[in-house]
């Protein structure tokens, strides 16, 4: 980004996509081939002392376009399945 001179400001590098924790927990355990029942529990029930917004979706609209989030899990997760045999 130094090198591109871009211009200075707040900036949201994330993959391309979007999801919520139930989609996003369901990628991870199909790649990595465990069958389990997720749970689904009201954010409202969660007790949190921070409070957070309804839609927090980054939007990645200034900079370089980068893969999606599936395929970021998929390389992340072959990746560490790689080092650990």
């Amino acid at each position: 980004m130094i090198l591109d001179k871009a211009k200075s400001g707040i900036y949201h590098l994330t993959n391309s996509g979007t999801c919520n924790w139930e989609i996003f927990s369901k990628k991870i355990f199909k790649v990595l081939n465990i069958n389990c029942k997720i749970k689904l529990i009201s954010f409202s029930k969660y007790k949190r002392n921070v409070k957070t917004p309804k839609n927090g979706i980054l939007v990645n609209t200034k900079i370089y376009k980068l893969p999606s989030w599936e395929n970021a899990i998929e390389r992340y997760l072959d990746e560490k399945n790689e080092i650990k045999n």
